[in-house]
Order: structure tokens, then sequence, then C-alpha cells
């Protein structure tokens, strides 16, 4: 039975830092990236409410910690998104979990450049553009092949990708090809959301715990 068409909404979380919390029965969600930071807090927050959690990401230790710490709820799997075979390795995490009802992707990096650094450059494009793209189609074709359509994507994308931020030029155009693939995506019976994080002010000797 293809599961049904649910419902994604914004709350905030440590006042400016938001995140996506679900308001349904479902209880399948693969994290792309969830090895710090916010993917890790999210993790953490949806397993202790008892979903089933697929986490994926390059930290091995970080994942395996997290496992221990919900053993019935957390499947992982290490995953480069910038690899030929990440999109089989995120088809085979999918099957470990049971299945998928949300693919929630936070993965990618920015370096702040202005030297233009080659490397760099080409890092932050083949993890935010590449890597975003294969993953999103993979998911997005999961949904599409084995749930009649209906699922939920959420990424994770960045003010930067809007605005444009001078000394991140490759990182600030990456994101800006992203929000074009999840607003064509949401035309479909799968829904495809654009969150756009920016950087915060905090209070001094104020440190957030994620």
């Amino acid at each position: 039975m293809a599961p049904r068409v649910i419902s994604l909404s914004i709350y905030p979380l440590f006042n400016n830092i938001y995140f996506p919390t679900i308001h349904t029965d479902m209880k399948h969600i693969i994290i792309m990236g969830a090895t710090s930071g916010i993917g890790l807090r999210i993790a953490e927050i949806y397993a202790t409410a008892g979903w089933r959690v697929g986490i994926a990401g390059r930290k091995d230790d970080v994942m395996k910690e997290l496992r221990s710490r919900f053993p019935k709820q957390i499947e992982w799997s290490h995953i480069d998104i910038t690899h030929r075979e990440a999109p089989r390795q995120l088809k085979s995490l999918i099957d470990s979990l049971g299945g998928m009802d949300i693919y929630l992707h936070i993965s990618g990096i920015g370096y702040e450049n202005p030297s233009l650094n080659s490397e760099h450059e080409i890092a932050t494009v083949r993890t935010n553009v590449l890597g975003f793209t294969q993953m999103i189609d993979t998911a997005f074709k999961y949904f599409r092949d084995s749930c009649e359509g209906h699922g939920q994507i959420a990424a994770i994308t960045s003010i930067a990708g809007t605005k444009g931020i001078g000394q991140l030029a490759s990182y600030s155009s990456s994101k800006n090809s992203n929000r074009p693939i999840c607003k064509l995506l949401n035309n479909s019976p799968t829904r495809c959301h654009s969150i756009s994080a920016s950087p915060i002010s905090v209070p001094d000797g104020f440190a957030p715990h994620f």
C-alpha cells in the first residue's frame, strides 16, 4: 500500500534555527548529512520520537555511536554523495530501513574563498551540485517507482542561494542551482521543499547543543 501524502511544516529550534517536522503517523525518514550539526540533531529528535531513521554521511564513528543509542530506530550507511555508487548506496539504505517516506538532504560544503582557489571551488560544485542532484533524483525516482509518487523531499539549502555572498561565490552559485530543482519536482505528486538556512547571531557565551 502506497503511503499517503504528508504535510511538512517548519518550526523554530534554538530561537532562529529551523528544521522540518512532520505531523503524520509515517515512520521512515532518511537524513543525508546526519553526522554533525543540524542533521545529527534532527536524527536524534526523530529517533527519540520512535521513527525509523536512516542516517548517512562520512563519519562512521558518529553514526555507530548514534545507532548504539537507538538500536531499534537507526540504520546507517557511509555515503559520499559525490561518488558514482552513492545512489545505489541510498537505495540499499532504504531497503535496510524498510522503506522511506521522507528524504531530508543536508549534505553540503562551502569555503570562504576570495582568492578563488580552484580546488575549493570544484569541490564545492561537485558536492553541492553533482552530489545534490544525483541524491535528490534518486529519492524522487524511489517515490515515483515504489510509492506511486507519494512522499516528501526536503533540502536545506542556504540564503546564499537567494542573496549571494561575494566571498562565497561558488557556494552561492551552487546553492542557487538547488532551488529550481526542488521547485520543478514540487509540481509532481512528490512534494519537494527547499529550506533556506542562514547564519545567525547569538549572545556571547551561548553554545547551542546539536
